[in-house]
């Protein structure tokens, strides 16, 4: 998730968290406390002092708990045990209230939402909903949440100042939602077929759907609250719509593919985050060439000395992910024997990056060998390396990047040299982007498609 105003991403990382600056993209910390089996959600608090995260950790009986977490130390300060496994969290009342959906303890999947000041810690009551509530929304207005089921056929609309549910059923599966300030509405985003988005309009004093209009397929929605304007980030660009009508009153050729929109009610600005998903990787490394191996022609292992390090991919709804490179010495079984000859490479994602992949285990996505002269440069291999990317946690294509083995003039980015091994530099080219929508009109074309994010580490040396 990301924290706009520290520039911070926090990270899931095979079950730990990990904080990242935005704008450098370096490791900053890791809560060294969690180790979690699972993730369920993560959260910041309204100030974003503190770190809400709703996990199972093996260690603890009844494990299943809301951790908090103070940013600016990465130090947890308490847990809040709950009876059944915390599922999605959200704030209400202006952020003053954490709202936590727990886990169904029964058949037919009735759930319960619990209700947490947000600055004490204390509980401040629950709301039993009819249906299972898997997910929670920010989309009803300051006082309340949307409970989404899981498939996201049904809502629920939970509201804090009462600690009543109003439920009611979506055409099609839930994908997105905003307040309609203006009119006092909730607009909701449903997928009824593949290719087939609809809007709903739904009046929260009565949880009745009021209206609803087909729209473009779309990946995300914002509401002006001030003139009830509806911004659709669409397949084929931006859409202005009137929430009443949905009629359509402006349009946005597409330069990217948008993937979110964020909301400056103070401003009256919307920030449409644009990404093509990441094409290259390039790593300024070196590996040690006296480094330990395992020495197959003997019966005692050794253990080899293996360099790891990371990179964040960026997948086409402009969510980030952590990629960890793994180098491994190896002795290939010749002469002289337990010397080191080459090195493998493996890439792997965390579970919880992939679609239909278990959240505490790592997936392989890529793997292949390394081979260094004499003199420490590159040989093997001869170009760079395209590595094939699974299905996003979301469904969408992984697609492949490139993992570059050399520069532009033909010098290998990874070495040899007996030094430690160690990173020096790591860059990303994708096409994140911005653009800064006011008044109707886009006044920040979004960045050039080449965008690179370079990190440097250390000096390399020779």
């Amino acid at each position: 998730m990301l924290d706009v105003r520290a520039q911070r991403i926090y990270a899931d990382v095979a079950g730990r968290v990990v904080a990242i600056d935005a704008a450098g993209l370096r490791v900053l910390g890791t809560v060294e406390q969690t180790g979690f089996t699972r993730i369920h959600d993560m959260l910041l608090s309204a100030g974003g002092d503190l770190l809400f995260v709703a996990a199972d950790h093996p260690g603890l009986p009844g494990n299943e708990r809301v951790w908090v977490i103070d940013t600016a130390t990465l130090e947890p300060r308490l847990a809040l045990a709950f009876p059944t496994p915390p599922l999605s969290l959200e704030l209400a009342a202006e952020g003053d209230l954490l709202l936590v959906a727990r886990e169904h303890t029964y058949w037919p999947r009735p759930s319960t939402v619990e209700l947490i000041d947000s600055r004490s810690l204390a509980p401040a009551g629950s709301i039993e909903t009819p249906v299972g509530v898997d997910a929670l929304h920010a989309g009803a207005g300051v006082d309340g949440a949307l409970g989404i089921r899981a498939g996201g056929r049904a809502a629920c609309l939970l509201e804090s100042s009462d600690l009543e549910a109003r439920c009611f059923d979506l055409p099609g599966r839930f994908l997105a939602a905003d307040f309609d300030a203006h009119h006092g509405r909730i607009v909701i985003l449903c997928e009824i077929s593949r290719g087939l988005h609809r809007i709903v309009v739904v009046d929260p004093a009565t949880a009745a759907i009021k209206r609803s209009f087909t729209v473009p397929p779309s990946t995300a929605l914002a509401v002006n609250g001030r003139t009830g304007r509806l911004v659709l980030a669409t397949d084929e660009g931006l859409e202005v719509r009137d929430t009443e009508s949905g009629e359509l009153e402006r349009a946005f050729p597409r330069t990217h593919r948008f993937g979110v929109i964020v909301k400056d009610t103070r401003r009256d600005r919307f920030y449409i985050g644009s990404s093509a998903e990441t094409r290259s990787v390039a790593l300024s490394l070196n590996l040690n060439a006296v480094a330990q191996v395992d020495d197959p022609a003997t019966t005692t292992v050794e253990q080899p000395e293996v360099f790891s390090t990371s990179a964040l991919l960026v997948d086409p709804s402009a969510q980030v992910h952590v990629a960890t490179f793994t180098f491994t010495p190896e002795d290939n079984d010749s002469v002289p024997y337990g010397a080191l000859d080459q090195w493998r490479y493996e890439i792997s994602l965390p579970g919880s990056s992939v679609f239909g992949g278990a959240p505490w285990a790592t997936q392989l996505i890529a793997s292949g060998t390394l081979v260094f002269d004499s003199q420490g440069e590159l040989q093997t291999p001869a170009g760079d390396v395209v590595v094939d990317l699974p299905r996003w946690t979301d469904g969408s294509t992984g697609g492949s990047f490139v993992w570059r083995m050399y520069d532009a003039q033909g010098q290998g980015l990874l070495t040899g040299f007996a030094d430690p091994s160690a990173l020096w530099s790591s860059e990303r080219e994708d096409g994140s982007g911005l653009t800064v929508l006011t008044g109707w009109e886009p006044v920040e074309q979004p960045v050039p498609d080449r965008n690179r994010h370079r990190v440097p580490f250390t000096r390399r040396p020779r």
